[in-house]
């Protein structure tokens, strides 16, 4: 379930994607599509809103959520935050030991989310600061095998990145998607027991 607690997010709804932006207490709000104000009479979302706080501690963000580079991310017994710094649009995609495939054209399964995509297609919330990408998952997610990896969508630019893995398990995996459409770094294995 996605609450309200962000600034900046990629939401997927209706088969549509909108970068959103929203103030409250100096930290990223997470904004349900439906709900966004500030759309243009086609519907489309105005990204011309000033954002000027980021989070620097946890203490800024709502319940069950982290600071991670200055954005308010969900958290839950498993969270994947992706960070990089190139304005390009990568996606973190991760799957589950029952199969599903978490990433931002399937946004949500019964217990995980993906709540944070700073980027689209090129558009990047903060073109001068670090990109945020956040997937978490609930206590009654699947134990086993999770693998995770970064896809450079548009590759308009080389990009290297860290990924946190935060929770049940905690690891830090880092590496380089080339400058190619489509491109994916390598496949990484979590075990979650």
């Amino acid at each position: 379930m996605v609450k309200p607690s962000m600034l900046k997010s990629k939401i997927v709804a209706a088969g549509a994607l909108a970068l959103v932006a929203g103030m409250t207490g100096g930290c990223v709000e997470r904004i349900i599509y439906e709900e966004l104000k500030g759309e243009s009479a086609d519907g489309d979302v105005d990204h011309d809103i000033e954002v000027d706080d980021e989070c620097s501690e946890a203490l800024q963000c709502g319940e069950d959520e982290a600071c991670f580079e200055g954005v308010c991310v969900g958290t839950g017994s498993l969270r994947f935050s992706l960070s990089w710094d190139a304005d390009t649009d990568l996606d973190l995609h991760v799957t589950t030991p029952s199969g599903e495939h978490l990433h931002f054209a399937v946004p949500f399964t019964e217990y995980g989310n993906l709540d944070v995509d700073d980027c689209v297609a090129s558009e990047c919330f903060d073109q001068d600061g670090t990109h945020v990408e956040n997937v978490f998952f609930e206590d009654r997610a699947p134990r086993g095998r999770y693998k995770v990896w970064v896809q450079n969508f548009n590759g308009d630019r080389v990009a290297d990145y860290q990924i946190d893995v935060v929770g049940e398990v905690n690891r830090t995996l880092s590496g380089t998607v080339p400058a190619t459409e489509g491109a994916e770094g390598p496949r990484h294995e979590i075990i979650w027991e």
